[in-house]
């Protein structure tokens, strides 16, 4: 899955979020953690409660890289396990993190360079826009998916 961030101000603002992040991806996976179990960590470091996180990540491997204006993370597809409850849920939390990219560097397109602090500010918001995203998407297929087992569980 490749996420682009063609945001033209504040570009080198975006590439350094990107960067961040990735970094902190591969030293979760140098220190044992799987790529699901870091990208689950992220999430929980940037959750703001609306919906209560579920116990244990998506333990799959893979790799994630930053390439220019992007963010590509590769899965295998023998990585298994993954269910379309995973899916949903890893769009969903790719939609956040492209709202958080988004927000954040529009916010700091706003300030005038060399702004004192916009920066907190700016990732005051991403992070609660990011969250407003990511929450009621995964409400909405925990909903679906747990409805449709419950059809499912007792056929008529």
């Amino acid at each position: 899955m490749a996420v682009d961030f063609g945001i033209a101000e504040r570009c080198q603002h975006v590439r350094v979020l990107i960067a961040e992040l990735v970094a902190r991806i591969h030293a979760d996976q140098a220190a044992g953690m799987s790529q699901g179990a870091a990208l689950t960590e992220r999430t929980r470091q940037h959750c703001v409660g609306i919906y209560p996180l579920q116990a244990g990540s998506a333990d799959f491997r893979g790799t994630i890289q930053a390439v220019d204006d992007s963010l590509v993370i590769i899965t295998p597809m023998d990585a298994s396990g993954l269910d379309a409850g995973f899916w949903d849920k890893f769009f969903a939390g790719a939609a956040a993190f492209g709202v958080r990219v988004l927000v954040g560097a529009g916010c700091l397109a706003a300030f005038n360079p060399g702004a004192p602090a916009p920066a907190p500010v700016c990732n005051t918001l991403a992070s609660g826009f990011s969250a407003l995203v990511n929450e009621p998407i995964t409400v909405h297929y925990s909903s679906r998916d747990a409805s449709t087992s419950a059809h499912t569980a007792f056929p008529d």
